[in-house]
Order: structure tokens, then sequence, then C-alpha cells
């Protein structure tokens, strides 16, 4: 965040950023996972980190493992809902930080289960901790790692904040949205991206970014056209009366909401505000100290599989042992199926992997093989953890979708494969987290469905 173009004031995280979605269980995938989080609570506080949540996925991590390692890197934690044993509070429940003349006051909750700890009501402790910053800070900024539906409804609750940071990434990529009086912003996932957030203060209340004038007027129009609809409906006497009603009067409301909004902004002398995302891709050059540190902790990840990239890939496609059996072991029926399959990027999941020497990455892994998928999936009641018992699994093939085929390879007739794979089951990998809410199920589906061997 930058009080008047130029100055940067503090460098804030909205959670989640040392965990992730655990997928595997193993020791050696909590020992890679640990690992990648003390990295990343290093680098941060090295890049001048001011402020952080902690989410779910952090303390997925272990609650020992992630107290001592954030007290260790001096990662700047804030959490005011988290009351441990004793009534001892680990973190302060707010900062704040000065610049020359100007002050940003900010508030953290965090979320998930802690063990020793009691997770109080992230909203009440918002509060709260609202009310111990000095009365003349400029901007107050509230750290909230959940997903935007959760932390917009809290916003939504009538919180004293001008910013809210969740940790889903997706809030104020474009123009930021907002709730009550307070903006939603988010950064990018997996940060792939960073958001800055520039505000030049006014003598007024209130923030406004560039287009929002536009962007209300818009929104009028279009509840008006709403209202308006029902109204033709209501009087043409069709539809449900009750539900029209309660549309007319709910989409009224917002109306004015959004009438109330433009006059404060037509009113002038207000704060202005602007979000930037800077996408972090190749054409940002690679900090030279801290890649080699991101190499050196890859290095460790021999426990997982110590054959190299070019082994992983000339692995034979068939499974000698366990339930599964590999895509060699489908091809003699199904070449046809086969044939499709091997157009599509699942059958080249594993290079994708190799090529960024991730291949010995568990949290990575286990989506780009067969035999390692996530559990908990209704029709696929198999895990298999590590890449041993996973043989030739490399890439994503016919049992990754349909379930282990060894039985049904011995008597087709009495066993047979899940013929429609669940939509779960893809999202058990097309995670929000993995691909920035891109995946489509619709959209995808085409691309990898091949014709119905019974057809």
């Amino acid at each position: 965040m930058e009080l008047e173009r130029g100055h940067p004031l503090v460098i804030l995280d909205g959670g989640d950023s040392l965990g992730k979605e655990v997928r595997g269980k193993t020791e050696a995938g909590l020992g890679q996972r640990r690992a990648k989080a003390r990295l990343i609570a290093e680098e941060w506080v090295a890049s001048g980190l001011d402020a952080a949540a902690l989410g779910e996925m952090d303390w997925n991590l272990g609650t020992p493992f992630v107290l001592e390692t954030t007290k260790r890197a001096g990662y700047p934690v804030v959490a005011a809902n988290l009351v441990c044993e004793g009534g001892k509070r680990p973190f302060p429940a707010a900062r704040v930080f000065e610049h020359g003349d100007r002050k940003v006051g900010v508030v953290g909750v965090t979320a998930g289960e802690v063990d020793g700890c009691a997770v109080t009501d992230p909203a009440e402790a918002a509060v709260a901790a609202r009310a111990l910053l000095p009365e003349d800070v400029d901007v107050t900024v509230l750290l909230w790692p959940d997903r935007f539906e959760k932390a917009n409804f809290g916003a939504r609750e009538g919180l004293d904040f001008d910013f809210l940071l969740d940790a889903s990434g997706r809030a104020g990529k474009d123009l930021p949205q907002r709730a009550g009086s307070t903006w939603m912003l988010g950064g990018g996932m997996k940060t792939k991206s960073v958001s800055i957030v520039t505000v030049e203060l006014g003598d007024g209340k209130g923030y406004f970014p560039d287009g929002y004038r536009e962007s209300l007027e818009d929104d009028r129009k279009r509840l008006q056209r709403r209202i308006d609809d029902a109204r033709e409906v209501l009087a043409k006497g069709k539809g449900k009366k009750e539900m029209l009603e309660r549309q007319i009067a709910g989409q009224t409301v917002q109306v004015e909401e959004v009438e109330q909004q433009l006059q404060a902004f037509l009113q002038g002398g207000h704060n202005r505000m602007e979000v930037r995302s800077i996408t972090l891709d190749e054409d940002i050059p690679n900090h030279a100290p801290t890649f080699e540190r991101v190499e050196a902790v890859k290095a460790t990840f021999s426990e997982l599989d110590d054959a190299t990239g070019a082994e992983v890939i000339s692995r034979p496609m068939r499974i000698e042992h366990g339930p599964y059996v590999g895509t060699e072991g489908c091809i003699s029926c199904h070449p046809t199926q086969y044939n499709q399959w091997r157009s599509t990027g699942h059958a080249r999941a594993i290079s994708v992997l190799v090529a960024v020497d991730r291949h010995r990455d568990e949290d990575c892994f286990s989506c780009h093989v067969t035999g390692a998928a996530p559990a908990g999936i209704a029709g696929y009641p198999v895990t298999i953890a590590d890449s041993t018992s996973v043989g030739g699994g490399n890439n994503v093939q016919c049992e990754a979708c349909h379930g282990p085929g060894r039985d049904h390879a011995a008597d087709p007739t009495k066993h047979h494969p899940v013929k429609t794979p669940p939509e779960t089951l893809c999202r058990a990998c097309h995670t929000p987290e993995q691909d920035e809410g891109r995946f489509d199920f619709a959209q995808y589906l085409p691309k990898v469905a091949h014709p119905d061997p019974a057809e």
C-alpha cells in the first residue's frame, strides 16, 4: 500500500502464504511443506513484509511448527482472535505504521484450528482491535485470511475498516468490490501477482477508485431494469407474487445503497485510490540469492523420488503391482480412447513438472501421476501417496479418472470402472489455488472427453 504516489508505506499479506491445500499425508510430504514454509517466511521478512495473517492452510503445518517458525523468522503476524493456554496471545492484535506524518493501522485475525488455542469470532475480535488503534490513523486495514465469500460477509457486518485484504486472491483484481463501507482487496493466488494500492488522501471521508462513478451508474441502471422487469411481470399476473415482491424490495434497497455511494462520490473531497496488479511472470527476472535458496530447498526433496527427470519421463506406462495397471494395461481393449488421451495435456502432465524440477515435490507430484490422487472422492477408495508404490504411474492416466482397473482387466464383465467421473474428482486437483479460478468444468470436460467404449 502506498500513501500518495511513490511512497511505499506497508507491505501486507492476507494469509495462507506459508501453507497450502494438503493432498498427500505422508511424512515426506509434510516435511517438504514445512521446508517451503520456512523459506517463504524468511524471504517474506527479507523482502520487508510489515504485517501478515495466518490462515487455515498455514496452521495445517502444525501449531508448534508455525509458532516456532514465525518467531524464528520474525514473521510479523497479527491475530486479534487467537488466545492460547493461560490467556496468552502469541501475536499482537494490531500494528501501526508511520511514514512521515501518515499512519496506517493494521488489524489481523486468524482462521483454522490451532492446537492449544482458541480462535474466537473474527468480526468481534476485529471490532475490539479496531478500537485500540490511535484516532489519528489515516488508513485502516483488516487482514482476514479466509475466502472472499466469508470475508465479504464479515465486512458487511459493519466493520469500521477502510480496506479488507482476504486470502482468496480474487477480490480487487480489477475494480475493487465494496462491502458496506469497506473495500475488498486481494493479491494473486500462489504469489503469481502482487497488488499495489495507492491512496491519495483528500479532505473528505471515503475512498473511490478511478472508474467507480461509471461503475455505480451502470449498477443503478442494471438494478432498475431488473425492478422494472419484475414489476411488469407482476402487473401481468405472471410468476410468483411473493417472490417477485421480495425481489423488488431487495433490489430497491440495493438501488438506494448505490445512490448513497454515488452522492458521496459527487460531493467531492474524497480520498482517491488506485489498485494495480503486477503479474510476476518471466519478464521479471529472478532475484539471484532467493533463487539459489529455492533450488537448495528443492534439492532436499529426494525422499520422494531420486530418479532424474529423464528417467521419470521414460518410465513404462504399465504398473506391475497394486490395484492399478497403467495405461498400457488399458490400450489393448480401448485403443480409440487411448489415442484420444494421447492428444490431451493429461498425457504430458509429468513433463510439466520435470521441466521446472518439481517432480520430487509431493504437493505438485500427486496431481501429475496416477494413483496418488487425494482421498475422499466417492468411487475412488484407493490412495497411494508415494512414487515407489505408484511405480510407472506418471501422467494423468485412464485410472486417474476412472478408478483402479486391475480387477476390471481381470474380469471385465464383473468389475466395471467409473464410467462418468464426478466433477469433484477434477476439482481435487484443479483448485482455485492452482489455476487462479480459471477452471470451468463445462468448458474443460470436452477437451479430455473420449468416445464411450460401449458405443
